[in-house]
């Protein structure tokens, strides 16, 4: 049996449902998988060695960082031991294969003169934007704030619904965040105040990507030219 073969996939994906995986978990998963898949070509599975681990692991890291190495190895260290289970091999090639050092960046927190400099690019619209960019300059600007003021990260505010927000609790509840579980935070007075005079759909987004109130697609996120990107909107002006 080979990675090309449909069979193992399904079984294993079939497994981890069952054991409670989140559909965000199983994609990186198998697609991390799929990469591994390409790299072997035609290797039978009972033929993979740490050596093809090692190799492609080290092919990763010309251009990823030392945490996509770790989930990468994570994923193939689950698809290995569902194998063994799976009785298409006796052992795990990925057991003695270390895990790429991660160098954990201490938060440094925004700057006084930056941060009054991005409320006053927020206190006044620019001018001679179409109707379409002052709907796009009103959401980046609540997307600022929301972030500033709850501390959610990006995909979490981007996937956050009306249904979410309780203002009359003054909370927002974060949903199958890190880990699967969810989370409820309390409001700031300002993000209060701005909420409170918007239309609120329980099924649409908070910070949706088109004003009919569709959530924006996970991979749009983080783009440098992304139409929702807080750090590029704050230095500009949010338009």
């Amino acid at each position: 049996m080979t990675l090309r073969h449909n069979a193992p996939w399904y079984q294993y994906e079939a497994t981890l449902k069952v054991r409670g995986h989140l559909d965000r978990g199983r994609a990186r998963y198998l697609g991390d998988l799929r990469k591994f898949a390409v790299f072997v070509g035609s290797t039978q599975v009972s033929r993979i060695t740490p050596k093809h681990l090692s190799s492609f692991q080290a092919l990763l890291a010309r251009d990823h960082k030392p945490s996509s190495l770790q989930v990468s190895l994570s994923a193939l260290r689950s698809f290995f031991q569902w194998c063994i289970e799976a009785e298409h091999r006796e052992d795990d090639p990925t057991a003695r294969i270390p895990w790429a050092k991660r160098v954990t960046n201490i938060p440094q927190p925004l700057r006084p003169s930056f941060l009054e400099q991005m409320m006053h690019a927020m206190d006044t619209m620019t001018e001679g934007l179409t109707g379409l960019q002052q709907w796009q300059w009103q959401r980046n600007r609540r997307a600022v704030l929301l972030l500033l003021y709850t501390g959610v990260r990006i995909s979490e505010a981007a996937a956050l619904l009306w249904q979410d927000v309780d203002l009359s609790e003054r909370t927002v509840t974060i949903r199958d965040d890190k880990g699967g579980k969810s989370r409820t935070i309390r409001m700031h007075e300002v993000l209060i105040r701005d909420f409170v005079l918007l239309d609120r759909y329980p099924e649409q987004a908070v910070l949706p990507s088109r004003p009919a109130g569709y959530p924006f697609k996970r991979g749009d996120l983080l783009k440098p030219s992304g139409q929702l990107n807080p750090p590029r909107c704050a230095r500009e002006g949010l338009s």
